[in-house]
């Protein structure tokens, strides 16, 4: 009996002892699994994004090649170019988001916040040609690195041109052109959105030099002859850059949230504006924006 009891009493110290470490061993176990999981869940994640920047590239050019464009129609407004990261800035597109991300890799400030005044201090890193950074756009560098552009639907912009550039005061002085273009010169007051629709087709119609603002973003771009790494739709933009960034190699600089208003789509109503147009120029309006309506509306 005294053997027994022994036996039973060893047993019983050897569970006591053994239990805080199974649980120890069960925690490391359990917390593995979770971080094994969380990085699945991610690689997932990365492997949904990665192949939808995958099939638009691949639209997009299928969509040039289909529908043609014009390469002595294009205007450029600017490449950013530092480190091994080339991004082509398109007004009304997220620009003061990334502006402020560029300027805190070089500047070396990663709380850096950006106002208007952040463009021109860009403008000392933006190259005045733009033929120089069309190979590097196509390189696809080992390392972080690459090339950006980020688009948006094209009316969804031109709303957003119009309620910053001409709807509240007349920054650009255009006014008095865009209402007597309409008939409507000795008026007071803004422009309608009509109105301004009435100038952007007649600057298409004579070939007048558009602004950045509402000029088509197939020409700013020049997305149709360049071989961009990467093509962020402003309307998905939460879901795809962090993914961007991180291949950049400018994580660290977006970890510090950017306060922008430009950083994701404006919650007003497109539609809203589109129906103050008549079919005459909703027809007119599609021509003037065709290709970007082919190939960034989606």
């Amino acid at each position: 009996m005294s053997n027994l009891l022994r036996q039973k009493t060893t047993r019983r110290a050897l569970t006591l002892l053994l239990s805080p470490l199974a649980a120890v061993l069960l925690v490391v176990k359990l917390g593995d699994l979770a971080r094994f999981s969380w990085t699945l869940k991610c690689n997932n994640i990365d492997g949904i994004i990665r192949a939808r920047l995958q099939y638009r590239s691949k639209r997009i050019k299928e969509a040039c090649e289909i529908y043609g464009f014009k390469p002595e129609g294009y205007k450029w407004m600017g490449d950013v170019h530092v480190d091994d990261i080339v991004w082509t800035r398109l007004p009304k597109v997220a620009t003061t988001f990334m502006t402020t991300i560029i300027l805190r890799r070089i500047l070396k400030n990663a709380t850096l916040e950006c106002s208007s005044s952040c463009h021109a201090r860009l403008e000392a890193t933006t190259s005045s040609d733009s033929r120089i950074h069309d190979e590097l756009i196509g390189i696809r560098p080992d390392g972080p690195g690459g090339s950006l552009l980020i688009v948006r639907r094209p009316y969804d912009r031109l709303v957003s041109a119009f309620l910053d550039k001409i709807a509240g005061d007349d920054p650009m002085q255009l006014w008095d052109k865009i209402k007597r273009i309409s008939g409507r010169a000795n008026s007071t007051g803004p422009p309608t959105f009509a109105e301004f629709v009435n100038f952007v087709i007649w600057q298409d119609d004579t070939d007048d030099l558009m602004d950045g603002h509402w000029d088509t973003q197939e020409r700013l771009s020049r997305v149709c002859e360049r071989d961009y790494q990467y093509i962020v739709q402003l309307e998905t933009l939460e879901e795809e850059l962090p993914y961007v960034l991180r291949r950049l190699g400018l994580e660290t600089e977006a970890r510090h949230p950017v306060t922008s208003r430009n950083a994701s789509p404006r919650r007003y109503d497109t539609g809203h504006y589109l129906d103050q147009l008549t079919e005459a120029q909703l027809a007119r309006l599609d021509t003037v924006y065709r290709m970007d309506i082919i190939l960034f509306n989606g």
